[in-house]
Order: structure tokens, then sequence, then C-alpha cells
């Protein structure tokens, strides 16, 4: 109901500091690009951070552990448990291939049969999707091993949460 934000939208509109509100709709993509325009046009100009081939500040591994995560979303999708983290133990730039080591970590032994699934189906249906994106990612072929494993509290624990690669 469109009505029910215009007294929100009059009362935005007194605070000195809104330069302009505008509604946007995500669904549908109405106002958008107005948006998207009106934030540029507000950001400073600077020189370049990075050269232009550089994609990403971020090492090649975060990424292949970004494409785990996407398969484990992907193929457990209500049944994901929302602890759990990827570290990529092992990454490796043979001649021919990246030899990549991975562990699932989970914090409780009914997650683990989860991701693994029944007689493994789960867990090799992961690292196959895994590793098509890394192998598109990296543009080499991959062989990537992944390990789960029971860390029980690590999201309860500062240096757990560091131990997985979260800051």
């Amino acid at each position: 109901d469109k009505s029910a934000l215009l007294p929100i939208m009059e009362a935005l509109q007194q605070n000195a500091s809104v330069l302009e509100i505008i509604p946007i709709s995500a669904l549908k993509g109405d106002g958008v690009d107005h948006f998207v325009d009106q934030l540029a046009s507000h950001l400073p100009v600077t020189p370049k951070l990075y050269p232009d081939d550089m994609l990403s500040d971020q090492a090649e591994r975060f990424f292949v552990g970004e494409h785990i995560r996407e398969a484990l979303m992907a193929l457990l999708h209500q049944e994901w448990p929302y602890a759990t983290a990827v570290v990529v133990d092992k990454f490796g730039e043979e001649t021919k291939r990246c030899a990549i080591f991975a562990t699932i970590h989970v914090e409780r032994s009914s997650q683990k049969g989860i991701v693994i699934g029944h007689g493994g189906k789960m867990i090799k249906e992961i690292g196959k999707r895994a590793r098509k994106g890394a192998e598109s990612f990296l543009g080499c072929p991959v062989e990537l091993r992944l390990h789960v494993e029971v860390s029980p509290g690590w999201t309860k624990d500062a240096a757990g949460i560091r131990n997985m690669g979260y800051q």
C-alpha cells in the first residue's frame, strides 16, 4: 500500500540531512536507475585504487570457498545449517591443474550428516557443483577434496570465528 508510505516520506523530508527520497521497488525495478544515478552523483571522484585487470582485493582461495558455500546453499536449501563455515586448507597450483583441499565446518554431528548425505551423495554433489564453478573461475581443471568437520561452538567463540576466516 503506497499510501502508507506517504506520511513516512513526509516525515523524513523534514530532516535537513535528507537530500532526496527516492521510492524504489526491488520487485519491479521501479526507481532503481534514478536511485543509482543520484547515488553516483554524490560520490567523490578519486584515483583508482586497483588496476583495471584486478577483479577483487580477495585471493583466489576466497572465491573457491564462495563456490563451495554457494553449492551448499543451493543443494541443501532449508536444511542448510546456518552455522557453516568453509575454510580452504590448501590451494596448490600445479602445472595443468589446481589441487584444492577445503573443510566444511559445522557445529553439530547431525549437521555433518546433512552435509554428507546418505551414502555421501550430498557431499559428492556439493563437490561436483563447486568444482565446476571453481574451474570456470580459475580457468583450469580443479581437483577439489572436501572434508566435513564438527567444530562445536565456533560461532560463539572469537578465536573460532577468526579461525574460520571472519574478522
